[in-house]
């Protein structure tokens, strides 16, 4: 069975060595397009986040108004 990666093929026939540097390669790899990945997510999360944000801030703001030492 082959198994193709960004690196190649990978087979046990290959020498050690080449087999590490295309393991980095792709650990490189996924690390890159995960992290993008989160970003991305994190630009569509902001929205949401905002929001969700301004809301506690004016729940806190109404109860510190609220509890005020008189």
């Amino acid at each position: 069975m082959k198994k193709t990666t960004i690196s190649g093929e990978r087979g046990e026939t290959r020498p050690f060595l080449q087999r590490a540097t295309d393991a980095i390669v792709d650990s490189a790899y996924a690390f890159y397009y995960t992290a993008q990945n989160l970003i991305i997510g994190l630009i569509y999360a902001l929205p949401f986040i905002i929001g969700i944000g301004l809301v506690i801030g004016v729940i806190y703001y109404i109860n510190k108004k609220r509890n005020k030492p008189k």
